[in-house]
């Protein structure tokens, strides 16, 4: 039996690669000041939002609907954290930037030529 997956366009990703790594370097500091005083940073958090969602509408175009859900799963997180940052634990921190990071290692592992 075969699988019928979508290949994604590397083409696409090579030209949307660097403003994905802007978003994401944005993403990542916007939620660290989020996750240095949560109570203080609401701007932050919602600024993360904003940019998660362009890089939720970017992945999708270029074919990469796994990592886009995980973005779109990850923004749900996110906006439960900016309705109530007391909930914010060492737990969330932890997994925030291990997603982070783990989304950026990927889309560099794939313009490396990972399958």
């Amino acid at each position: 039996m075969t699988e019928d997956r979508t290949q994604f366009d590397r083409n696409t990703l090579a030209a949307v690669k660097p403003g994905m790594d802007s978003t994401l370097a944005d993403i990542i500091a916007q939620m660290e000041l989020f996750l240095a005083a949560p109570g203080d940073n609401a701007a932050a958090i919602e600024s993360a939002r904003t940019l998660m969602g362009s890089l939720v509408g970017v992945l999708k175009m270029v074919g990469l609907d796994g990592v886009s859900t995980l973005c779109a799963e990850l923004d749900i997180t996110l906006k439960d954290l900016a309705e109530h940052p007391q909930q914010l634990t060492v737990l969330h921190r932890d997994a925030i930037r291990t997603a982070l990071f783990a989304i950026t290692h990927f889309l560099d592992s794939l313009e490396s030529g990972a399958s």
